[in-house]
């Protein structure tokens, strides 16, 4: 009254207030975590697909040593080799 308005006093007063700017603030920052979350895990999901190439080659390796040092006979070796 008398233009005297001692309520909304406060510099973010009226539709931007400390209500609205804090849930658009929480909501923004869940996004974008959610979608950070995403990218990680497609790009680990990727990165482990080519693990499990070069853990074949390892096994070979592994097998082939074993064959050499007489661990294992050479039908073993060729019944593992199959196997990979």
């Amino acid at each position: 009254m008398w233009g005297c308005n001692f309520l909304n006093t406060t510099p973010l007063s009226g539709y931007f207030s400390y209500q609205t700017i804090f849930p658009i603030l929480f909501w923004g920052l869940a996004i974008i975590l959610l979608v950070f979350l995403a990218i990680l895990l497609i790009r680990k999901s990727i990165d482990s697909k080519d693990i499990t190439a070069s853990d074949r080659q390892d096994s070979l390796q592994i097998l082939k040593y074993r064959y050499a040092k007489g661990e294992i006979n050479e039908d073993d070796f060729f019944k593992m080799k199959q196997v990979l």
